[in-house]
C-alpha cells in the first residue's frame, strides 16, 4: 500500500493486513516526505530503545537525557505513525479509547535518581490503583469470565511478540500500548526501530504462544493474574497480568525454564507466590484465588487469533 494511507482506510477499526506493511519500499523511498518521516521515526524509535538518563543519542539533542523529554519523544513517534495513516484501532484491533500514550503511565515506580520508571513492574493491586487510578475488580463473582480474559490477554502479548520478530513491522509499538503493562516501550522500541532497518519475513518454527496456559493463581480483590504458558520444544515462562483500563496487561516476567512444565508450575519463587513489591522494596501478599497444576489449563486452539476484529 502507498503511504501516507489514504482517507479510504478506516482508522477507528481493524484493517486486516495493516499489521504486515512494510515501511521501506523502493516507493516509500521515493516520496521524500514519506522518507522523512520514517527516517524520523527510526530516530524517535532508537532514541527511547537506547535512553539513557543525560546521554545524547547520535545526533539528538543533548538534553533529550530527561524523562520529561522522553515523553515528548512518545509524542513524536505517535505523530510519525498517524501521519504514515496507523492506529491502534487499525493495526490492532484495539478498543476505542485505547491511543499510544497509555504508554506514559508506566506501572513501575519513578527512580528520582535515574529519572525514569526503571523500578519492580509487578504492584500489588492496592499500589496499581494509588498509582494510576482505575477500577477495583472482584473476580471471584466472575471467575470464568477473568480467567478467560487473562489467557487470552497472555496469549494475545506472547503473539504480539512474535509477530514482530517474525514481520518487524514498526507499527505493531501500538499495540503495546494495548496489550502490555504500561512502561514497557523501550523493549519493543528496540525492536521495531531494528526492524526498520531490516525489514523483511523472518518465520519461527516454535512459538511458545502455541503452548498450553495454566492458570496459577488470581487475586482476589483484582488487578493481579499469574499463570505459566508451556511449550514442548521450548520450556515454560512465567506471564503476570494487570487489570488496568477495563482490561488486563501482560508481560512474561522470567526466562525461559527446560525443567519441565509441572516443575515450573510447582517450583515457582516465593516472589510470585501472592507476593508483589509495593514499589518502596517492601512486599504484600495478595489474597489469591490459587489453582493446581492441571486444574484450569487452555489450549492455543482455544484462543482467538491476534490481531483480530473489534479487539
Amino acid at each position: 500500500m502507498k503511504l501516507p494511507l489514504g482517507d479510504d482506510i478506516p482508522r477507528d477499526r481493524y484493517v486486516p493486513g495493516l499489521a504486515n506493511i512494510q515501511l521501506y519500499t523502493p516507493q516509500n523511498d521515493e516520496d521524500p516526505t514519506v522518507f522523512n518521516y520514517i527516517h524520523s521515526l527510526q530516530q524517535w524509535l532508537r532514541y527511547a530503545a537506547n535512553f539513557r538518563p543525560d546521554e545524547a543519542i547520535d545526533d539528538l539533542p543533548e538534553d533529550r537525557g530527561t524523562y520529561e523529554n522522553l515523553l515528548a519523544v512518545y509524542d513524536s513517534i505517535e505523530e510519525a505513525l498517524d501521519w504514515l495513516g496507523f492506529t491502534p484501532q487499525n493495526v490492532c484491533g484495539a478498543p476505542e479509547g485505547y491511543s499510544f500514550t497509555d504508554l506514559l503511565q508506566p506501572t513501575r515506580e519513578f527512580d528520582d535518581e535515574a529519572q525514569s520508571h526503571r523500578g519492580d513492574a509487578i504492584f500489588t493491586t492496592d499500589r496499581l490503583i494509588e498509582l494510576h487510578g482505575g477500577e477495583r475488580i472482584t473476580p471471584e463473582d466472575n471467575l470464568d469470565f477473568y480467567i478467560r480474559e487473562a489467557v487470552q490477554t497472555a496469549h494475545d502479548s506472547l503473539r504480539l511478540s512474535e509477530l514482530i520478530s517474525e514481520n518487524e513491522p514498526p507499527q505493531m509499538i501500538l499495540c503495546a500500548a494495548w496489550k502490555r503493562p504500561a512502561g514497557e516501550l523501550p523493549e519493543y522500541a528496540n525492536s521495531v526501530w531494528y526492524g526498520l532497518l531490516t525489514p523483511g519475513f523472518l518465520p519461527q518454527e516454535n512459538l511458545l504462544s502455541q503452548g498450553t496456559y495454566h492458570i496459577k493463581e488470581i487475586s482476589r480483590n483484582g488487578n493481579f493474574a499469574y499463570m505459566v504458558v508451556c511449550h514442548p520444544a521450548i520450556g515454560a515462562s512465567f506471564v503476570a497480568l494487570h487489570w488496568r483500563d477495563a482490561g488486563y496487561r501482560a508481560e512474561a516476567v522470567e526466562d525461559i525454564r527446560t525443567s519441565g512444565c509441572q516443575a515450573a508450575f510447582e517450583e515457582y519463587d516465593d516472589y510470585f507466590a501472592g507476593i508483589a513489591p509495593d514499589g518502596y522494596g517492601n512486599y504484600f501478599a495478595e489474597d489469591t484465588i490459587s489453582f493446581g497444576f492441571g486444574e484450569r489449563t487452555f489450549s492455543a486452539s482455544e484462543m482467538l487469533a491476534f490481531p483480530r476484529e473489534n479487539g
